[in-house]
């Protein structure tokens, strides 16, 4: 399997950005800034988490994150 690039892997997060409309996915309970799906508009600081934590980097298994849930989703899966 060929290595990912660093080109590869910001037009992967682009995609994934767009599909979410700009906006965070996270629909984790144990984020406590919000009920149900987050919506914040994804500023500077945002980032790309995956479904299946086993799963490949790829579009399909990526969810867009704020900063402040991707922290929160780090630190659930025990990567922080």
């Amino acid at each position: 399997m060929a290595k990912r690039t660093k080109q590869d892997t910001e037009a992967i997060k682009d995609l994934v950005r767009s599909r979410a409309g700009h906006r965070c996915q996270c629909e984790h309970d144990d984020c406590a800034h919000h009920t149900g799906r987050c919506g914040v508009q994804l500023r500077a600081l945002w980032g790309v988490h995956k479904k299946d934590p086993d799963g490949s980097f790829n579009a399909i298994n990526l969810v867009a994150m704020c900063g402040r849930c991707h922290r929160n989703a780090r630190k659930r899966d025990g990567v922080d």
